[in-house]
């Protein structure tokens, strides 16, 4: 049976539910059950061990205006996710459809996919680097508390959200990554891992 379509719920919500459960006040409906799994969900691992796991990262949040973002969207024998700024992509035995990233049931959806084949450039058109010759950097907040933005960066050149790299390459220290700078095509990191291969959209440092 494929989750309906929803959010995660609070801790307050999902409290609410389990006691509506408990006392009989009212029957769970599936969509309440489907909460329930969302809430209770674990957590991806730090360092994916499976690559829907290592896919999912890449799903954007709730709070995302395009539900199709919001899920991993499996097509012909290959699984993508992206939040409209990175994306993974790797190959699986799942059925065709949409998944959940935190709990990996089928959704009931019908939501236009995008199409991920545009999002990561031609590698002709990109420049190989090494991961272990990348800069670090920081750009700092305006606002009270917050954190910096760290990004690593092919020097003088592509920069990436730092934390957005360190999921996309799932823990290499490593090995080859791509960058593609030229004015006519759109700045991007790309790269590949164990488990299939991954693009970040370039950010501003300077």
């Amino acid at each position: 049976m494929k989750m309906a379509v929803g959010k995660k719920q609070s801790r307050a919500e999902a409290y609410a539910l389990v006691l509506d459960m408990k006392t009989g006040r009212r029957p769970l409906e599936d969509y309440d059950v489907d909460a329930l799994l969302r809430f209770f969900a674990p957590a991806l691992p730090k360092r994916a061990k499976i690559a829907e796991q290592w896919v999912a990262k890449a799903a954007a949040d709730q709070y995302e205006l395009r539900k199709p973002l919001q899920y991993i969207r499996v097509e012909n024998g290959i699984a993508y996710a992206s939040n409209g700024h990175r994306a993974h992509r790797c190959k699986t035995t799942w059925a065709d459809g949409y998944y959940d990233p935190k709990t990996f049931l089928p959704v009931d959806s019908d939501e236009r996919p995008i199409d991920i084949k545009r999002v990561f450039p031609d590698r002709r058109h990109c420049e190989e680097f090494t991961i272990e010759a990348l800069e670090y950097g920081a750009l700092p907040c305006k606002e009270k508390d917050a954190r910096p933005l760290e990004y690593v960066r092919v020097p003088k050149s592509v920069a990436v959200a730092r934390g957005y790299f360190e999921e996309a390459v799932n823990g290499a220290e490593t090995g080859p990554v791509f960058y593609a700078s030229a004015p006519a095509h759109a700045q991007k990191m790309v790269g590949d891992t164990e488990f299939g291969d991954w693009v970040i959209m370039a950010m501003r440092v300077d």
